[in-house]
């Protein structure tokens, strides 16, 4: 793919954290998935239907509800959130561990000092010194890895896209969940057709792929903070994240915030040449409008911090024996 474009390195860091496992736009599936799937709770809110199965999912509740918050209730809410961590655990931390620590073993042991990266990398370098079982299971963990990413993310994004539509126009106007899904999913599939398809060659395929990595980074600097604000503000006491939680929400909307900002200071100052805007890992140093991001960084933090404890302090004591449903990290 070529070396990076200059001035890259905050972008490329960034974006490889918006990657790493399902990271920017793809984060906020979680919950369709949930829906989609009818796991727990998510078997009332209504799916969209398979073709296939032809599955009757059930009614979309209007005005959203609640569970009674029964000590009886909060026990299955309290098994139902622990398993779901559990299986999160078991997904992207145990898995990660394990898969990304025999890849780079494969890779320091087979491809040690090899000009190539990515697939090329193991397809020419480490196959051949596998032999051919090592080399079958090699590419055919290859091609689930990607087909299965690819997968995941086109139906994510439409998954998402349909659900805002809907939610913003569909549900008023009586439009019908799957059928935007499906429209979407046929528009989607078709305008890739087309970009892969153009004459127009694409010739720097990894500077698209910094910029797309890159903005999903900078994407979950405000959906990190959103996502904290209004589970602290509008859930009831037995559903809200705990404190071990928001405070994690903190850091993580500080860390995407701070960063987020190194990386728009950066193409303001290296693609629009606009001087003013240059921002200094250390802060101090930066130019004008450089001071000025870090200060909308500043001040978004903090409102987000004085949002979150004032919901959670809000609410604290509004359900007896609230803490039967908390989780492991609560």
């Amino acid at each position: 793919m070529g070396p990076s474009p200059p001035g890259s390195d905050i972008a490329i860091f960034l974006g490889g954290l918006a990657y790493a496992g399902a990271g920017g736009y793809l984060n906020l599936s979680q919950s369709l998935w949930v829906r989609e799937k009818g796991y727990a709770m998510g078997r009332y809110q209504g799916r969209i239907k398979n073709p296939i199965v032809g599955d009757d999912p059930e009614p979309v509740q209007r005005d959203g509800f609640s569970f009674p918050p029964t000590v009886t209730n909060m026990r299955r809410w309290r098994g139902w959130w622990r398993l779901a961590q559990l299986e999160h655990c078991l997904t992207f931390v145990v898995g990660l561990l394990v898969v990304a620590t025999m890849m780079m073993a494969l890779a320091a042991e087979y491809a040690l000092g090899t000009a190539d990266d990515g697939v090329a990398m193991w397809a020419n370098n480490i196959v051949p010194q596998v032999g051919a079982i090592g080399g079958a299971l090699i590419f055919t963990t290859l091609f689930l890895a990607l087909l299965t990413t690819e997968y995941a993310i086109v139906e994510s994004f439409v998954r998402n896209s349909a659900d805002i539509v809907y939610e913003l126009y569909g549900r008023d106007a009586g439009w019908s969940l799957p059928r935007i899904f499906w429209t979407l999913l046929t528009v989607f599939i078709l305008w890739g057709v087309a970009i892969l398809a153009s004459p127009i060659p694409i010739e720097q395929p990894f500077g698209l792929l910094v910029v797309a990595a890159a903005m999903s980074g900078v994407m979950m600097w405000p959906y990190t903070a959103l996502v904290l604000v209004v589970n602290a503000t509008r859930l009831p006491e037995h559903t809200q994240p705990g404190w071990l939680r928001v405070v994690t929400m903190w850091w993580g909307t500080g860390f995407f915030g701070y960063f987020s900002v190194l990386l728009i200071g950066r193409v303001l100052t290296d693609s629009a040449g606009i001087a003013a805007f240059e921002t200094d890992a250390a802060v101090v140093g930066s130019g004008v409008g450089g001071y000025a991001l870090f200060a909308v960084f500043a001040a978004v933090q903090v409102l987000v911090v004085a949002a979150s404890i004032r919901g959670k302090r809000a609410t604290s004591g509004t359900v007896s024996d609230a803490g039967e449903a908390a989780g492991y990290l609560d």
